[in-house]
């Protein structure tokens, strides 16, 4: 006899289910709150997890799962799909299906109660992103970053902005976002040392200073000089919290003159000198 259509509502949580979700009324995550999403949520979970969800259910979202490590199977009347360690799973809620972790591993749940901004979204899907290894990451800090200090306050609200990006670009991807050249622009960010100029960067991409500003206007909706400051703070963070570098070292590997010049810039990033928020991050 058919599974489907699928009667009943029923999650099972194995023991050692472990997850934490994030306040979505807080300020910092304004943003991502207007553009619909109404939760995230980091997961633990060993092998055993199981969602049985009718279609009609609930009201209507969307369920995106960023998996970090270990194997989801969703059945549904279309078939089978397996989802593994670097793949993104989006689900319409109203699909009848049912839900397994095969795998015990991590991942990143986000809801979004707005499916009408995204009609071409109507069916279940798996696909390979690199942008699973960010939304983890940046989630991981968030978790982590637990304190209102204006500095930590600034510090989400630029996470949440970039979780935003993402989201947009997944949601999106059909049709509106480069993601070859973004994952190429993120891995070359990510490894640079010394100049962080904008013209140099964008010869490097292959890319006039025209063509690269439109890159980073429809990509992240920002110029290109917010873009790469924006990378940059989120690396000078980074590099104080979990690098024995000292501030000379992390001012020159970022590119700045001097030390002096990095900490006027982290200064007005986060409203707090570099050796302070050192000092304050590794208390005895």
């Amino acid at each position: 006899m058919s599974k489907f259509p699928v009667t009943s509502y029923e999650s099972k949580f194995p023991e050692k289910f472990k997850c934490f979700s994030f306040d979505m009324k807080r300020p910092e995550f304004r943003e991502l709150a207007d553009s619909g999403c109404s939760w995230i949520t980091s997961v633990e979970c060993p092998a055993g997890w199981e969602v049985v969800r009718s279609g009609n259910a609930e009201a209507d979202h969307l369920d995106i799962f960023f998996i970090a490590s270990g194997e989801f199977v969703l059945e549904t009347i279309a078939g089978i799909i397996r989802a593994g360690a670097g793949h993104v799973l989006l689900i319409p809620s109203w699909v009848d299906r049912y839900l397994t972790l095969a795998e015990g591993g991590k991942h990143v749940y986000a809801r979004f109660n707005n499916p009408e901004r995204y009609p071409k979204i109507n069916e279940c899907s798996a696909c390979f992103s690199p942008v699973v290894e960010e939304v983890c990451f940046y989630v991981n800090m968030l978790q982590n970053n637990s304190s209102y200090r204006q500095d930590e306050v600034s510090y989400a609200k630029s996470l949440g902005r970039l979780l935003h990006i993402i989201f947009q670009r997944e949601l999106h991807k059909s049709v509106e976002f480069d993601h070859e050249l973004i994952a190429a622009f993120q891995k070359k960010m990510e490894s640079r040392r010394g100049s962080f100029d904008v013209l140099p960067i964008a010869r490097e991409m292959g890319m006039s200073f025209s063509t690269f500003r439109n890159f980073c206007l429809k990509n992240f909706d920002r110029s290109p000089r917010a873009v790469v400051e924006e990378i940059r703070m989120t690396r000078a963070r980074g590099l104080l919290d979990f690098s024995p570098l000292t501030i000379d070292e992390i001012s020159g590997e970022l590119g700045y003159a001097d030390r002096f010049a990095f900490s006027r810039a982290f200064s007005r990033c986060y409203g707090i000198a570099p050796a302070a928020f050192r000092k304050r991050h590794f208390k005895k």
